[in-house]
């Protein structure tokens, strides 16, 4: 074998592993960018969505209804992104179950899945933080959560129905399964763009995240 064909032969094998190095790099790529669009899939998945299901952003918090720091937040910085992003269908918010702190954040969280049925998730949400006095004090007992069925207009029947027959608990524990596969460790945690926000902020603090998101999102 002369010289110019052990060359060939070198070059050739260096292209081969080239070319196999390069294959690999694709599937790989590959499978993180369907991985993370099933990690995306999983985290908007579930939940009771507030605002437009075609806004650009969709801003996921996992809460819990006895927890007076998502209180806070729902009765305050909560308000005016729904004001200011919500209403005009820039973004929507996807609320997440995750009931940690005692057997009443358990049925706040089914209590506030059979007003969904009737379409007032958000009313019945917001009322359950407004009447929030303590934690497992019985301020979420069964009969305070049908109260508040009535307060804001609910066939009361229904939610009966619905409560005694724990069909919404399936929900509620996959949403505190989620939200313990996405990491999250206390409420509220919210996730804009994927960003994953613990603990309760300013609303300027949450602008700045939703402006960059609408930015990323042409929204």
């Amino acid at each position: 074998m002369n010289g110019s064909q052990k060359q060939w032969m070198i070059w050739g094998g260096i292209a081969i592993v080239g070319l196999a190095i390069a294959v690999v790099a694709f599937v790989a790529l590959s499978d993180e960018g369907e991985s993370g669009t099933d990690d995306e899939n999983a985290l908007v998945s579930g939940g009771q969505l507030i605002g437009d299901p075609d806004a650009a952003v969709t801003i996921v918090e996992f809460a819990d209804f006895q927890c007076p720091v998502c209180a806070n937040f729902a009765l305050g910085p909560a308000q005016l992104i729904i004001r200011e992003y919500v209403n005009n269908g820039r973004i929507n918010i996807l609320f997440r179950h995750y009931p940690f702190i005692g057997d009443e954040s358990w049925r706040a969280a089914e209590a506030s899945e059979c007003a969904a049925e009737q379409g007032r998730f958000q009313a019945y949400e917001e009322t359950v933080f407004v009447n929030w006095n303590g934690e497992n004090q019985g301020a979420y007992s069964d009969e305070n959560l049908r109260t508040f069925a009535q307060m804001i207009g609910m066939n009361v029947s229904d939610f009966d129905e619905c409560m005694d027959s724990g069909r919404n608990l399936a929900k509620v524990e996959a949403d505190l399964a989620a939200g313990g596969a996405f990491g999250v460790r206390s409420t509220p945690t919210l996730f804009i763009d994927n960003e994953m926000i613990p603990g309760l902020r300013t609303f300027g603090e949450y602008r700045v995240k939703i402006e960059q998101a609408l930015a990323k999102a042409g929204g």
